[in-house]
């Protein structure tokens, strides 16, 4: 009899339990597993929107004028909706439908960023995807005499407008440390390596004057003195009261512009995180007001930060689809290391006698024949075509490599024609990244010059665009 009583306490009660623990069980598993689908999803669409992005713009001459971004940007954008579409399985005449869950998308380039997010349309009432207005990387400075406001950028470049006492300035430059650069005439000299490329000289020399003059201008100003340029944000600049950290003093031999750790990197990489979140906490609590879902900006890590903070990125939000018992919430970014905007240590390379591409650190780079380049110049290009075929015009689109005349051969110091397609990726450094790093004061030189003069040449570019 107790063992009958037993049997039917189990089917009342404990077997319903079991089944519904294995069904909440299942559920949590299709959950989780749809999760990663949308996370996948996610980053292939913004995977798609960046490579697009980098290829618009290395095709294109007149990438850094405002315009020709902006077509660039909204090419890529178009190419995140269509690869976000067909990964969930919507045709394109319903892309909106899966849109409604992007709060926003964000283009961080070289000296501001751009924010692609949903606004409501006066006409129907109805919110649609606009890009929105170019956002520079700007505060303002005042202390004392001193009302400036400085233009950052993801890199050592910056510009400076505003008053000085009486006087209206505006100025920009590359900033270096004075702790490590020296110059003496025609004699240029950092961190002990000796600069002998004329074009990395110009460089250093105009960094000298401009580091020079913004130390001696602006060297006491200190996070303190950072205020918004508008009235909207005031408190969240309220972290800086009272930090008397200066960071415009380059003669600091903590404060290396190359360094990411100095105090004017911490402190610029923290002004541009802030004026891209709140103005993404502005973009998506705006989106919010109107929806059914509350839309909000998620807690990036810091590593992530890093990465966004010195690297031309598209940073994608997906939020609010519904999956059973939970909503997904994600984002995504991938960086682009490949453009025409930035030089750093990481967008050059490096060619040798044996036809390889390495970096320069790399041990199986042989020491002849060494020429430095940008390495965006490796990649293919869309060329077209236009030729007379038996009384009529066709015009043909093909990909080929870059051939330029502007690099000196440092065996015979003549300038001379360099095809790009003669040479391949070097496997230990370039694909694999997996080799022990030698560094000597040649490969050290080798390096410095090459940032350099390419740095000089897209500054002179830039001025001659009026950019």
């Amino acid at each position: 009899m107790r063992l009958q009583n037993l049997t039917v306490i189990f089917i009342i009660i404990i077997l319903p339990v079991i089944l519904l623990f294995s069904m909440y069980t299942k559920t949590q598993i299709d959950v989780l597993s749809l999760q990663e689908t949308y996370t996948a999803t996610l980053n292939v669409a913004v995977y798609d929107a960046v490579k697009a992005f980098k290829t618009n713009t290395l095709n294109d001459l007149t990438s850094k004028s405002a315009q020709s971004m902006i077509r660039d940007v909204n090419a890529s954008i178009n190419t995140f909706a269509s690869s976000l579409a067909l990964g969930f399985g919507v045709d394109g005449q319903n892309q909106d439908y899966i849109m409604q869950y992007i709060p926003a998308l964000v283009y961080t380039l070289y000296d501001g960023y751009y924010i692609y997010s949903p606004v409501i349309n006066q006409t129907t009432g109805e919110y649609e995807h606009i890009l929105k207005p170019y956002i520079y990387y700007t505060v303002r400075y005042q202390r004392g005499n001193i009302d400036v406001v400085i233009n950052y950028t993801l890199d050592n470049y910056l510009t400076v407008y505003g008053n000085i006492g009486s006087e209206y300035v505006t100025k920009a430059g590359y900033l270096e440390s004075l702790d490590l650069l020296t110059v003496n005439g025609d004699n240029v000299v950092y961190d002990g390596i000796t600069i002998t490329d004329s074009e990395a000289k110009e460089y250093y020399k105009n960094a000298y004057n401009f580091t020079q003059w913004v130390t001696d201008e602006l060297g006491e100003i200190t996070e303190g003195d950072a205020k918004p340029i508008g009235d909207w944000d005031q408190e969240s600049y309220s972290q800086f009261a009272g930090h008397t950290q200066q960071i415009l003093n380059f003669e600091n031999a903590e404060n290396n512009p190359r360094e990411d750790n100095s105090i004017f990197n911490s402190h610029r990489k923290g002004i541009i995180k802030l004026s891209i979140q709140n103005n993404l906490n502005a973009a998506m609590a705006s989106y919010s007001r109107n929806s059914s879902y509350n839309f909000r900006m998620p807690v990036l890590q810091d590593t992530e930060w890093d990465q966004i903070l010195s690297n031309i990125s598209v940073i994608g939000f997906m939020q609010g689809i519904p999956m059973g018992l939970k909503v997904y919430n994600g984002y995504s970014y991938v960086v682009n290391t490949m453009n025409k905007e930035m030089v750093t240590e990481n967008t050059v390379c490096f060619t040798d006698a044996n036809g390889k591409i390495h970096k320069y650190d790399c041990p199986q780079m042989v020491e002849s024949g060494i020429i430095g380049h940008k390495q965006y110049l490796f990649e293919k290009i869309q060329v077209e075509r236009t030729e007379e075929v038996n009384g009529s015009y066709e015009t043909t689109r093909e990909w080929t490599y870059r051939t330029q005349s502007d690099y000196q051969n440092p065996t015979t110091g003549t300038y001379e024609p360099f095809d790009y397609g003669n040479y391949e990726l070097c496997y230990y450094c370039m694909v694999s990244n997996n080799y022990e790093p030698v560094i000597t004061n040649t490969r050290r030189k080798l390096l410095l010059e090459t940032v350099a003069r390419e740095k000089y040449r897209l500054y002179n570019k830039s001025n001659e665009l009026n950019i």
